[in-house]
């Protein structure tokens, strides 16, 4: 697609996922147009999740499209640069949206048309114009770089949307969208023909940017969620030994999490949760170790530097380990809630889960959270013996001999029997947190916690 735009000026890096994205909906779109006209079992459904797929694309694109764009103004608006080069700016990034619009619609519109599709190819244009006009438009809004009373309308219909989807279900939004009346999809399908010649008129001249306007108010709160993220620093054996300047990043704290979440799935199988109504045997005692261990290099600390440890009345002894069972427990609990969120919406949007069905699944869960806290103050103390990469070696190899032995000779047995049996396991594991943090309250030291933010602990 570059080749079709004459200036190469868009750093982005979100800019090559577009590319492979759109790369792949193409491909996919191959697929089910093979699959359409060999009549394979199913392909309708696939045609549809296809569809859903593209219209969040094409938002992205919108999004990433006009991301671009603005940043150009905050360079080209600050200088005395000639408008001839913003115009090339502006009508570059207008061609190669367009060229995407064009493309990704028509591909639908052929999908629609194809023999196994129970849609109606007519609203295929429609949904892929509006989803790019409501992905550029909110981007805009968010940089001041359209009319208020449009800005607010971008942003009321993108939450209106939503908000259908979620009560409707996807696939219901869907054909009610597709099967409006054929004057009023028109309208829609040139929505964004009629955005892109408005902004191009409105674009003619050199863009006036002030640097207190715009997308400062959007930086100011994204360097304040940074700066908040930055005061929690991992006690990770491998992260503490990174280089200060990685230990500095954002990225690093990301990756942190990300490495803990991908432990997890890995382990997703041997992990056994316990459930509200179940009766907890030897699997869920296991799994309650294995989780224990795991939070062993998942602990972390908040103003974890040389001067919070100097000055007074900050990081007392026997109220260090509480603050780092604090500081953990609240950003677990905080990345456990934005999973729960996406499962949510992804559970209600593409696989059409009931809302009575995801809010019975997630209650169920409940229990999670007291094992959580539980595993991070065993943790505590662990990491505050002596040798706790030796403890936690020999622990997992009982663990395994307990679980070799119940799994193929003794069988498993439950080991709280009735029907509050889960609330009672729940109700030990919060009495247990509390006496193994006062426990671990006594074993940690300023020298210890210097130690383990070392990466030597």
């Amino acid at each position: 697609m570059n080749g079709a735009v004459p200036l190469q000026q868009f750093p982005l890096r979100e800019r090559e996922s577009m590319y492979a994205l759109l790369l792949l909906l193409f491909v996919t779109w191959i697929g089910m147009m093979f699959a359409s006209l060999h009549d394979f079992s199913g392909v309708a459904t696939g045609i549809r999740i296809v569809l859903q797929a593209s219209f969040v694309l094409i938002v992205a694109v919108g999004a990433v499209q006009m991301k671009a764009l603005a940043r150009a103004r905050e360079v080209i608006g600050a200088q005395p640069m000639p408008q001839a080069l913003w115009r090339r700016w502006a009508r570059a990034c207008l061609v190669e949206t367009t060229i995407a619009w064009a493309l990704v619609g028509a591909a639908m519109s052929a999908l629609l048309a194809s023999p196994a599709s129970h849609l109606p190819w007519a609203g295929a244009f429609a949904l892929i114009s509006s989803g790019l006009c409501l992905g550029a438009l909110c981007t805009l809004a968010r940089h001041s770089m359209v009319p208020k009373p449009l800005a607010w309308l971008a942003n009321a219909v993108a939450v209106a949307g939503l908000l259908a989807a979620l009560y409707f279900g996807a696939a219901g939004l869907l054909a009610w969208f597709v099967n409006l009346p054929l004057p009023v999809l028109a309208v829609l399908a040139l929505t964004w023909p009629m955005l892109g010649h408005a902004l191009a008129r409105e674009w003619r001249g050199q863009p006036a940017f002030s640097p207190g306007r715009g997308a400062a108010p959007h930086k100011r709160r994204l360097s304040s969620l940074a700066g908040h993220i930055l005061r929690y620093s991992p006690l990770d054996t491998a992260w503490a030994r990174q280089s200060p300047a990685l230990q500095s990043t954002i990225g690093s704290r990301i990756g942190w999490i990300g490495k803990i979440l991908f432990f997890v799935f890995v382990l997703s199988d041997h992990l056994v949760p316990l459930r509200v109504g179940q009766q907890p045997d030897i699997r869920h005692l296991l799994s309650l170790g294995l989780l224990c261990l795991m939070m062993t290099e998942a602990l972390a600390a908040r103003d974890l530097h040389w001067r919070w440890l100097l000055t007074p009345g900050t990081w007392r002894t026997g109220r260090i380990a509480s603050d780092i069972f604090a500081a953990t427990l609240r950003l677990h609990y905080v990345t456990l809630a934005v999973l729960v969120l996406a499962y949510m919406l992804w559970s209600r949007l593409f696989n059409e889960t009931s809302g009575a069905a995801l809010f019975d699944t997630i209650a169920a869960n409940v229990v999670v959270l007291a094992e959580l806290a539980f595993a991070i103050s065993v943790a505590l103390v662990i990491r505050a013996l002596p040798w706790p990469t030796i403890v936690s070696a020999v622990t997992a190899i009982a663990m395994l001999g307990i679980w070799a032995y119940y799994h193929w000779i003794a069988g498993y047995a439950a080991a709280w029997r009735g029907q509050t049996a889960w609330l009672m396991h729940a109700l030990v594991l919060v009495a247990a947190t509390y006496a193994i943090l006062r426990v671990a309250d006594r074993l940690w030291t300023k020298e210890k916690l210097m130690a383990c933010a070392r990466g030597g602990g």
